[in-house]
């Protein structure tokens, strides 16, 4: 006895309606007077604050880094290129920022100076994946990702061994 696409056709529907309905789905029109209220939506922080705790951490370690360079000057050189990875950074995320530093305690050897660039580079690089994971935008988000990662490609080419000054 042939089967007839018709029949299959049937059947398929009529196996296909209790496993639609069990998963929730609907058949039909949308209705658009759905009485079930929204749940609210968790209170999140604004991307603005999000923006500027990123421009404070990149903007904290840039000074500590610069205070490094000019204090260890075996560190100059390898401490260039992060530099200018932060200035970048910084005029990406608030291109009307006024260029600052303070004054910042660095340590008194090259190698533990170097150390506590590392640290601090791994903090920053740990603080903007997390405010990357926290803001609702989504382009803003892919950004605060990007800057973590070039904050930690960037802290592989450090040197790794101790740095002494010529």
């Amino acid at each position: 006895m042939p089967i007839s696409s018709r029949l299959v056709s049937r059947r398929t529907t009529l196996a296909a309606v209790p496993l639609l309905l069990a998963a929730g789905c609907r058949w039909g029109p949308a209705d658009e007077s759905s009485t079930t209220p929204e749940p609210d939506a968790p209170k999140a922080i604004p991307d603005s604050e999000q923006v500027e705790a990123a421009v404070a951490a990149i903007a904290e370690v840039q000074d500590f880094v610069e205070a490094a360079s000019a204090k260890h000057i075996g560190l100059s050189e390898p401490l260039a290129e992060l530099t200018s990875l932060h200035t970048a950074h910084l005029a990406l995320l608030d291109p009307d920022r006024a260029a600052g530093t303070t004054d910042v305690a660095v340590p008194g050897t090259s190698g533990a100076a170097l150390a506590a660039v590392r640290r601090r580079e791994a903090t920053l690089q740990s603080t903007l994946s997390g405010l990357a994971a926290d803001v609702s935008s989504g382009p803003l988000a892919r950004t605060l990702a990007a800057v973590a990662a070039g904050v930690a490609q960037h802290r592989q080419l450090l040197p790794t061994v101790k740095v002494s000054a010529p």
